[in-house]
């Protein structure tokens, strides 16, 4: 079980961590408006997340 919670905390710290995807975030809604801003987050989170699965498969 502690390594199913190490994993979750890891992916977290991950995804919290800035990168490029951040500038396409903040740009998104200036550009689109806010309901595109929103689900750009929502797009890129989860495909960060999906990675994370991956990688570690």
């Amino acid at each position: 079980m502690h390594i199913c919670i190490v994993f979750v905390v890891t992916t977290l710290i991950i995804m919290i961590v800035s990168d490029a995807s951040y500038m396409l975030i903040l740009s998104r809604p200036a550009s689109g408006g806010n309901f595109a801003g929103f689900f750009t987050l929502i797009g890129v989170k989860a495909a960060e997340a999906i990675q994370v699965v991956l990688v570690s498969l």
